[in-house]
């Protein structure tokens, strides 16, 4: 798998999301409203992906711009690094 296409998560009962080391890109509002979404694994062998302290999975664009996916619902707050240029 290389794309998962926009809104495929949207409303869903998804709790558990494993990223595999060939995906290259996830879509717009992919887990809006996904809110049971707990636990993202990312594969090491992936480079364009990566699950920041455990609260908030991060794509990688490039070497100066990462943008938000999504955040653990398990979690009230977090905190969003500076190198996050974007939250989709």
């Amino acid at each position: 798998m290389k794309i998962i296409e926009d809104n495929v998560f949207e409303y869903s009962s998804i709790e558990t999301l494993l990223i595999p080391a060939h995906l290259d890109q996830i879509g717009k509002e992919c887990f809006k409203n996904a809110k049971k979404m707990a636990n993202i694994s990312v594969s090491v062998k992936n480079n364009r992906f990566s699950y920041v302290n455990s609260q908030a999975l991060i794509y990688k664009c490039d070497d100066n711009f990462d943008i938000l996916l999504v955040s653990s619902r398990s979690y009230k707050e977090i905190t969003i690094s500076s190198y996050v240029k974007q939250i989709n």
